[in-house]
């Protein structure tokens, strides 16, 4: 198959019905590994890694990123951090929350690769990214206590960057305060029914 070809067929489509059909379609068969699935997406995603490409057709770039992500296969994952990798810093916010959003199908996983992502001082695009899925990750209980702990210091340290992060930091601050708490609550009601024991 000629993947160029394919994916000039697929942008003819426009933005539309037949598209998002399609992108649907691509991901459900980059999941199974069904023909050049996998290799046509990798081809989309490698088009949206400049901040203008992604201004001028963000909905082409959102489409292909969730059809990626989507897709669940670890193949699908490398191509999904080798992107984010080589992401420019002046992304726009859109696709950095979309990403943020989106890295977390991949559950635990990525834990270890996101962590040093919001780390990360010296690229803000990466670190924003690593915040919002940590966080996102947090909000749907897919963390530990351990690793809620981690993040919460984390955020306690975190001051704002050009992707309005600190919001999004201080609504998972409360969340996880809420969640270390009743965890020690817990932990002291076991505590004295042992001790009652």
């Amino acid at each position: 198959m000629d993947i160029q070809a394919e994916i000039n067929r697929i942008k003819e489509l426009g933005n539309g019905y037949y598209f998002i059909q399609e992108m649907q379609n691509l991901s459900e068969q980059a999941s199974s590994g069904k023909g050049d699935s996998l290799k046509i997406l990798e081809s989309m995603i490698g088009e949206c890694k400049e901040s203008s490409y992604w201004k001028e057709n963000c909905r082409y770039c959102s489409a292909v990123i969730n059809a990626l992500a989507h897709s669940r296969t670890s193949n699908s994952l490398k191509i999904f951090m080798k992107f984010i990798e080589e992401l420019p810093e002046d992304m726009p916010y859109g696709a950095v929350d979309l990403i943020g959003g989106l890295l977390p199908v991949y559950k635990k996983i990525i834990l270890g690769s996101v962590k040093n992502m919001a780390y990360q001082s010296d690229h803000k695009a990466r670190r924003a990214i690593g915040m919002f899925a940590l966080s996102n990750m947090a909000l749907d209980d897919d963390l530990e206590e351990s690793e809620m702990r981690f993040l919460l210091d984390l955020l306690k340290n975190f001051e704002g960057d050009m992707y309005y992060s600190e919001n999004f930091a201080d609504i998972a601050k409360s969340y996880l305060s809420a969640r270390i708490k009743e965890y020690e609550n817990q932990d002291d009601i076991l505590d004295n029914i042992l001790i009652g024991v």
